[in-house]
Parts: structure tokens; sequence; C-alpha cells
């Protein structure tokens, strides 16, 4: 898993065939439209070590609404850009600096974990072996939200 502007997954079972057994796709929006809102609200590049996510409360309505974007409804494989669900910013612009920051934090955890447990359904996969690739060193919680399992979403 890495979770760069974008969140992505490459899937491997050794126990099948290299072409049954291989899967990479995005998962959703991670580090980019929550760097994105911490530049236009403090003026940081980020939230570094996640202390203003961690600060906020999670408006779970803006969540559960972003996960109806058909994109999560689509099969994998499939991809995005950095910027493939637009404006984020805005979904949460009513929001204080640290509820936003908290909201896009568990729109990112809700993206992967969604994304995982249905590939993991599909594929009869055991979740507990995926391994990070690039765990968010800045953004901390999501690295520890979805590694504790998230926020319930």
């Amino acid at each position: 898993m890495n979770l760069g502007g974008v969140g992505n997954i490459t899937w491997v079972d050794a126990r099948l065939p290299p072409e049954q057994g291989l899967l990479a796709f995005d998962t959703g929006p991670a580090n980019a439209p929550l760097n994105d809102f911490i530049l236009k609200t403090t003026a940081q590049a980020y939230d570094a070590d996640g202390a203003l996510a961690a600060s906020g409360r999670v408006d779970t309505q803006v969540v559960a609404s972003f996960m109806q974007h058909p994109y999560f409804a689509r099969p994998a494989p499939k991809s995005l850009d950095r910027d493939g669900f637009g404006d984020m910013a805005g979904l949460v612009a009513q929001l204080s600096a640290a509820d936003g920051a908290a909201t896009l934090t568990a729109i990112c955890v809700a993206a992967v974990a969604g994304e995982l447990g249905a590939h993991a359904r599909s594929a009869q996969a055991d979740v507990d072996q995926w391994r990070w690739s690039k765990k968010p060193r800045n953004d901390a919680p999501i690295g520890n939200e979805i590694t504790d399992g998230g926020f319930g979403y």
C-alpha cells in the first residue's frame, strides 16, 4: 500500500498464477487533498505529525456522503489522478481547520478500508497479509487509523 497524493494498493497472492494473483489499483484520495487543505487554511505544507487532524472531530456525514462517489462502486483495477475528486477542500470548507483535517483524514481511511475490504472479500484473501510500501510519515493519523482498523466505515 502506498499513500501519496492518491492511495494505491498492489495485491499479490502467491498461491495463484501471476495472471490471477496480481492486482493493482487506486483506492481514492490520500495525502493530496489533506495537504492542499492544510496549505490553504494554515499556510503550512502539511499537517506535521497529524497534530491538527488529531485535534479535530470527524464530520461523519461528509465522509459517508463522499463514499457514495461512483468511483468506489467501480471494480478494480481502476485508476485516478491527484485531482480525480475535484476540490475536496470545498467538502470541508464550513468546518474548522482541525475538523476539516480530521474529516479529510477519515475520507482517506474510509476509502482505503472500503477498497481493501471489498477486494479481500472478492478474492477471499487474508487482509492481515498486506504490507505498507510507503506509510505516511507526515500524516500519522492516516497510517495509524488504517493500521488500527479505521474509523469504522
